[in-house]
């Protein structure tokens, strides 16, 4: 099946508008930690000798016509591996992670995982004040660690059908 040609259109500004964060010494300690065992988990998966993880819309097409198998790198797919890892740690150092998505039940749907210090709030007021310290973490657009400011990923310039929601805390 082929994708609307919107979705050919959407590609190139997903890699050039919004741009991950370096998250350095000065960011919060909770984050580091965080970062840290989201930048390993992704590392573990690319090494994975038993399945062969993909990213993109590229590997969204390959998925599609090889049938799955060994393949995983879906939005969503990413987003619970990462959602797995991260979430203890995030606990642990007095945080809180979440999934998110946006354009849901559209042909551009995507999935990552939020995470903020749970003095901020409940994840569904930090998703709707835009909080500058809640942060994304999306593996799916490179195959890589990355992680963007909340504001940041939700400017990504593809055409949002259904606006970012916080998912419910089953994956």
């Amino acid at each position: 099946m082929r994708r609307p040609p919107i979705v050919l259109l959407v590609i190139p500004f997903l890699a050039a508008c919004a741009s991950p964060t370096r998250v350095t010494e000065g960011a919060p300690e909770g984050l580091r930690s965080i970062v840290a065992a989201f930048s390993q988990t992704v590392e573990v998966a690319r090494r994975d000798q038993d399945v062969t993880w993909v990213h993109g819309w590229d590997g969204n097409d390959r998925i599609a016509e090889e049938g799955g198998g060994n393949l995983r790198g879906l939005c969503y797919e990413w987003q619970e591996l990462v959602y797995r890892s991260v979430g203890p740690v995030a606990a642990r150092v007095g945080w809180r992670a979440s999934m998110i998505a946006v354009n849901e039940d559209w042909f551009s749907e995507h999935h990552a995982v939020m995470v903020h210090d749970r003095n901020l709030g409940d994840p569904h007021d930090v998703l709707a004040r835009r909080s500058t310290e809640a942060w994304v973490l999306d593996p799916w657009i490179h195959g890589e660690a990355e992680v963007y400011r909340l504001q940041d990923w939700l400017a990504i310039p593809w055409i949002v059908f259904a606006p970012a929601r916080i998912e419910p805390d089953e994956p």
